[in-house]
């Protein structure tokens, strides 16, 4: 039988192991960029290297519309099959709508335990789509440092 403190410990461990994967991505998408000499090729770097150390089969970056209003789509990294590709380069996002709207709003991650869940995410019907969980990520970029001044990326882990 587990007790408190054995449990405590499995969880404290799962975090820190967590905190230590998310660290190594940090740093290997670090090193990644030192290579790149355009803003597009790091962009393509960033979600390359990402999906590599999560071992994600898709992600995407999204930047801000010209009037600041919306989120279009900007550059893919991996395959999710080839609906799923046109509904997202055709798709676009009011701030606080669909994954990566929520995660232009709060400047922070965003989690959801399915894709397919959301009823604001014109890509979440599209078949085939990456199973399983999704997250939204808002992320600084240089080419969009007026307010706001961040671009989400959105990917999805790996199918099973």
């Amino acid at each position: 039988m587990f007790s408190r403190r054995s449990t405590a410990e499995a969880v404290q461990t799962a975090a820190l192991a967590e905190v230590n994967a998310n660290l190594e991505a940090i740093n290997a998408v670090v090193i990644a960029l030192a290579s790149t000499t355009t803003a597009e090729e790091a962009v393509s770097t960033a979600l390359s290297t990402v999906r590599r150390c999560f071992g994600w089969v898709y992600g995407s970056y999204w930047r801000i519309s010209a009037d600041g209003k919306h989120l279009r789509f900007d550059q893919e990294s991996g395959d999710a099959g080839e609906e799923f590709r046109r509904v997202t380069q055709e798709a676009s996002f009011a701030e606080g709508v669909g994954l990566s709207g929520r995660a232009w709003r709060r400047r922070e991650l965003v989690f959801v335990a399915d894709l397919g869940t959301l009823t604001d995410c014109v890509r979440a019907p599209a078949p085939p789509r990456p199973s399983g969980p999704a997250c939204a990520r808002a992320c600084a970029s240089p080419s969009t440092r007026t307010a706001p001044s961040s671009a989400p990326w959105t990917s999805s882990p790996p199918r099973h």
